[in-house]
């Protein structure tokens, strides 16, 4: 760690995080940790009642669930006693055991935020989506709790992750089989609008890929299965039609784009049946993608002019060489991130510089308001306006340097709040009341 690993655990309370995630735990134990709505509110609510506690947020997703929080008081106990809190919620079988669980606190803790966010700990490297869940997250979290610390790491957060996506290639390319198939479409049809999609399967990858070819906006999507309840389920998820498998034929030769994922152990769309539907058509091209494993397309389709087929081998080399892509970007993200880590300390120091600086002019204030009555006993209220006007301005200038110093001193003194303790100590009797504050006796007249 580096010179920068208070932050987060000082005045303003310690951040912590504690969780699973597919990096700690293997799915099935990550599906049944997963809150519902209703148990998030009941977390948020329970949290809200723990002593010390000054904010919450929650992420939990089908591959984490992680509880950031910043709290004062006893810090040790934290841990145990949120894992405690979530067991009382959704039963003992459901949280993970200690081997599946991680907990970071301080810097440690803003920065898997930050990698989270940017998307350096997902499943697939630099995927967008965990950004828009950890805002919904946020969003969910400032119905219960706000904070300005907590706030501050939030929006740092953010900042991070957009400058990740504009200014490096952590999201460039594509890094799913499903999504490059689309995206080796797009190559032959740069327009989806007036074209039809076939998709044979509705198992989880014809899923994918026609929630892909979904956000696209086809013409005219058909979903083909063997079982016609599941295609209809399917089709009303992504606004297509739902045709029985024995209707192949006739998709195929309606179709632009034909992509297929099914089980089998023999090529479904062998040579002759696409032949046969490029002959019923009207020179229009093919594309077709055969998303299985073993294939689902006979490979000889792809001798048969206006076809442009794609296999699952081919599609595979789009998507590592998207990754290799993001791979590269890695180090530069990290690089952003020890950046807004530095920004975030500097703040940090100057947050806590403010309640100090509060202080000590309140007790300038004090100490000059009281001089001024000693010293104006029996003046008119034009002199004493003098006065008054006279000594607020000396104090200001007395008072600039040494304030604008503190704050100096705050962000770049690696002793932070304990620094500022020592200047506390040394001004304290500025800080006294006039009461208590020595003042000089009256000399008397000669």
């Amino acid at each position: 760690m580096s010179s920068l690993g208070t932050l987060g655990t000082r005045a303003e309370g310690t951040f912590e995080l504690l969780g699973a995630s597919l990096h700690s735990a293997p799915i099935e134990v990550l599906e049944r940790l997963a809150l519902a709505p209703e148990e998030l509110q009941k977390l948020y609510r329970r949290l809200k009642g723990v002593q010390g506690v000054d904010d919450a947020l929650v992420l939990s997703t089908c591959n984490r669930t992680e509880v950031y929080v910043n709290s004062q008081g006893a810090q040790e106990s934290w841990g145990r006693k949120c894992w405690e809190i979530l067991q009382e919620i959704i039963g003992a079988n459901r949280v993970p055991g200690e081997e599946h669980r991680y907990s970071f606190r301080g810097e440690q803790g803003v920065e898997h935020l930050f990698r989270v966010s940017c998307g350096l700990d997902s499943v697939v490297l630099g995927e967008a989506q965990i950004l828009g869940q950890v805002k919904d997250a946020y969003d969910s979290s400032r119905e219960h709790f706000q904070s300005t610390y907590f706030d501050k790491v939030m929006q740092s957060a953010f900042r991070v992750a957009s400058r990740s996506r504009s200014e490096t290639e952590i999201g460039a390319g594509v890094v799913s089989v499903a999504s490059a198939g689309v995206h080796l479409a797009g190559r032959v049809f740069s327009d989806f609008s007036d074209r039809t999609v076939v998709v044979i399967g509705a198992g989880d990858t014809g899923r994918l890929v026609a929630e892909h070819f979904a956000r696209r906006h086809p013409g005219r999507m058909i979903i083909v299965n063997r079982t016609h309840a599941r295609a209809e389920a399917l089709a009303v998820r992504v606004g297509a039609e739902a045709w029985p498998l024995e209707r192949l034929r006739e998709a195929l030769e309606e179709a632009d784009i034909v992509a297929s994922a099914v089980r089998v152990t023999q090529p479904l769309l062998t040579r002759s049946l696409i032949a046969g539907a490029m002959r019923r058509r009207t020179s229009r091209h093919l594309a077709v993608l055969d998303l299985g494993l073993p294939r689902n397309v006979a490979e000889e389709v792809n001798g048969i002019v206006n076809v442009f087929l794609n296999d699952i081998e081919t599609l595979k080399q789009v998507v590592d060489t998207s990754l290799q892509r993001r791979r590269k970007e890695v180090p530069r993200v990290e690089g952003f991130i020890h950046e807004e880590i530095g920004r975030l300390l500097n703040w940090q120091r100057s947050f806590q510089a403010g309640p100090l600086i509060g202080t000590l002019r309140a007790g300038l204030e004090e100490a000059r308001k009281a001089e001024v009555v000693r010293v104006t006993r029996g003046m008119g209220p034009a002199e004493l306006e003098a006065v008054d006007r006279a000594t607020r301005a000396v104090i200001n200038k007395l008072a600039h340097g040494p304030m604008k110093a503190i704050h100096t001193y705050a962000r770049e003194a690696e002793r932070g709040a304990d620094g500022l303790e020592l200047i506390r100590t040394m001004f304290e009797n500025i800080a006294q009341s006039p009461s208590q504050a020595p003042s000089e006796p009256d000399v008397p007249p000669a």
